[in-house]
């Protein structure tokens, strides 16, 4: 005969979850690296002489700035930042996916460096929405404390 398992100890419980909180912390750090990466990209086209859009710099500072609210909001546990947070992204992506519909239309511009640069950053910015969607340690950890999560 066996003894009777006794039931796992708090501290195995906390420890399991600091884990899933560090594990979903290194996502968020993970998808800021991936979020400046695609905003470099973009103001790198928006500094440049073929940029014709010179409201798209201001436009590109703005989704930056909020962004990174955004991202400090959902690293302290605030759901509601998270799904704001996507907007902002397919937002700026879709706003920034115009210009670059503009640029092919146009012959001259349509075969430039910058239509790649630009497609790669718009390509970063829906990446990082979808890693915010799908990402079920993110969701956990913007889920409240106290709420099972």
């Amino acid at each position: 005969m066996s003894a009777p398992s006794s039931p796992p100890s708090t501290h195995s419980h906390h420890r399991r979850q600091g884990s899933r909180k560090t594990a979903a912390r290194w996502q968020l750090v993970a998808l800021l690296v991936l979020i400046v990466a695609s905003f470099g990209l973009l103001f790198s086209f928006a500094f440049s002489q073929r940029n014709h859009y010179p409201a798209m710099i201001g436009a590109l500072f703005g989704g930056a700035a909020t962004t990174l609210l955004l991202l400090v909001m959902v690293w302290n546990r605030q759901n509601w930042a998270r799904y704001v947070l996507i907007t902002v992204l397919l937002g700026t992506a879709g706003a920034i996916g115009l210009c670059l519909l503009f640029m092919l239309s146009n012959p001259e511009d349509a075969h430039g460096i910058h239509v790649p640069i630009l497609g790669s950053g718009i390509l970063g910015l829906m990446l990082s929405a979808g890693w915010l969607m799908f990402s079920q340690r993110i969701s956990y950890l913007t889920t409240p404390a106290g709420s099972g999560g």
